[in-house]
């Protein structure tokens, strides 16, 4: 659920994990880009915080086996 006011954006929602949902609410306030577009900085911190808490939550993918060494 996003939510926007002059100086102030918030955003929150759940993420599904494989490790699990998780509950994240981001809220800012006094932001200095007024501006009504999604570069806004306000909407790109909250996405990088939400990006942050996925890759957090988020194991990385075990590597590809390497081949054989040959004799």
């Amino acid at each position: 659920k996003t939510g926007a006011v002059n100086e102030v954006r918030t955003d929150a929602g759940i993420l599904y994990l494989k490790s699990g949902p998780v509950a994240i609410c981001g809220l800012t306030a006094k932001n200095e880009d007024q501006r009504w577009t999604k570069d806004n900085a306000g909407e790109v911190f909250l996405a990088r915080v939400a990006k942050e808490v996925y890759d957090h939550f988020t194991p990385p993918a075990d590597p590809a086996p390497k081949p054989a060494a040959k004799p």
